[in-house]
């Protein structure tokens, strides 16, 4: 039993229940009683919001809090060498101490309290009126600081800064690598709302760079744009079919007046555009006349030798496959992942079991060979392989094994397996089994298959390898990173 209090006001002071001094709650936000009671959720669908503390009201922002950050940087930690390599051969017209100056000149701007309100625009503006330069020289010295200097530097995150400032003033080198930057590069600790945000921002410039001033680079990347967001479109109804045929027709205009400006590509992927519009042609409900089909074919012939004027090492794959004194594989079954071409499998056929191999098909030349054919297709090959297009390494492989030239058939498949083209290490694995017997070496490269199919399969999760197929090197003459 508990002890009695021995002073009685104390104990009605203690047992009083303090006031409160607050007015009372509106009734809008007091609960309404019911009567029927609140069902607990099962534990697999607990909500854990209630057990998380309550988020801070953010601060009002003070005076000067919205100033960018000053940047900081030694002058030890300065490019020297590029800048004066860079002057040397006139890229630039700065010397390295005017270079210096120039971006002190930026963070002096940038850092002003003067120039709060002022936009990046006008600071490039200005730092093109000081120095008397143009936005392409304001982009190369950006382009300089971004390949000397280490990532995470003061000095490289200014670089970034120096080409948005060349942007904002159309300048297409700097666009399209911010542009493709953006695309490309996923920034982790920002949120997919400013990816978003910044790959709009970019697109809208690169957009007004190609179609008010005709930059044939600038032309090129957005009709890469417009192509792949025609690729989005599926095949649901005829609103989709129209939507995905009329991008096509605007990236195919592009293309040509980017290919007409001099890049090279843009004639490639015009090409491709109809081609594929020829191929859904035929098999869909409007058919081709046979004297269609033959203007088609010129058409992209046409275009095909236009870009390997421009010496397009895509360019002259293609007019070697159109022309081609070789038949059409016809197509095989896919392979699983383990599988390597030219490895013995027995299969079950009617209870016997044959060896068979599933290494690359060789096809055979027709019989006679025109001379003047087979010169035409091994010249092209050769020149795309010589600016290293693993594809066409590949094909003068194939070429020479069926021309039994065995050496230079080797040669030519060693250098595409060490260039990384698939196809050319399972067939280089099984020369290494097959012809010559050695098994380390079989075993060697059947294990470098493995490895690149896993890395291959990880790009194509990630959308790195439809990305970079979409940007390519893209033949963007002249940009510079």
């Amino acid at each position: 039993m508990p002890p009695r209090l021995s002073h009685p006001r104390l104990s009605l002071l203690l047992l009083r229940r303090p006031t409160s001094t607050l007015p009372p709650p509106p009734s809008s936000i007091i609960p309404a009683i019911t009567t029927t009671p609140r069902t607990t959720p099962s534990p697999q669908f607990r909500s854990y919001a209630s057990a998380r503390p309550s988020p801070r009201v953010r601060a009002s922002p003070r005076a000067g809090q919205n100033a960018p950050q000053p940047i900081r940087y030694d002058d030890k930690d300065f490019p020297i060498e590029a800048f004066m390599a860079a002057y040397k051969s006139k890229a630039i017209p700065l010397n390295t101490l005017e270079s210096q100056n120039l971006i002190k000149r930026y963070i002096a701007l940038r850092g002003d309290s003067s120039h709060e309100s002022s936009s990046a625009e006008e600071h490039g503006r200005i730092l093109c009126d000081e120095f008397k330069i143009t936005p392409p020289t304001l982009s190369f010295i950006g382009f300089i600081l971004l390949r000397s200097t280490p990532p995470q530097t003061p000095l490289h995150r200014l670089s970034k800064h120096l080409l948005d400032l060349s942007s904002q003033l159309h300048d297409p080198a700097a666009t399209i690598f911010l542009y493709r930057n953006t695309l490309l590069s996923a920034n982790p600790s920002s949120s997919a709302a400013t990816s978003i945000a910044a790959n709009a921002k970019y697109l809208n410039r690169l957009a007004h760079i190609a179609l008010h001033t005709h930059d044939p680079n600038a032309l090129y990347v957005y009709a890469q744009y417009i192509h792949t967001r025609s690729a989005g479109f599926g095949v649901v109804g005829a609103k989709e079919k129209r939507a995905k045929a009329v991008d096509e027709d605007d990236a195919l205009k592009i293309y040509v007046k980017a290919g007409e400006g001099g890049v090279g590509m843009g004639w490639v992927k015009a090409a491709e555009i109809v081609e594929s519009q020829g191929r859904r042609g035929l098999k869909g409900v409007e058919s081709e006349s046979e004297e269609q089909q033959k203007e088609r074919r010129k058409t992209v012939l046409e275009m095909y030798t236009k870009a390997a004027e421009l010496q397009v090492p895509e360019a002259y794959v293609r007019l070697a496959e159109i022309e081609s004194p070789y038949p059409a594989p016809t197509p095989t079954p896919p392979t699983t992942k383990n599988e390597i071409p030219g490895k013995e499998k027995k299969e079950e056929s009617n209870g016997n079991t044959s060896a068979s191999t599933s290494s690359p098909t060789i096809p055979q030349p027709p019989q006679p060979l025109d001379p003047k054919t087979l010169l035409a297709y091994e010249t092209n090959l050769t020149k795309a392989a010589s600016s290293g297009h693993e594809k066409a390494m590949f094909l003068l492989y194939k070429h020479n094994l069926a021309t039994h030239n065995l050496p230079m058939a080797k040669e030519w498949l060693t250098v595409a397996a060490h260039a990384g083209y698939l196809d050319a290490m399972k067939a280089l694995a099984a020369w290494f089994g097959e012809r010559e017997g050695k098994a380390a070496l079989q075993k060697e490269w059947e294990e470098a298959v493995d490895e690149r199919v896993r890395v291959l399969g990880q790009k194509r999760a990630m959308g790195i390898g439809r990305g970079e197929e979409a940007l390519g090197d893209g033949g963007l003459e002249g940009v510079v990173g």
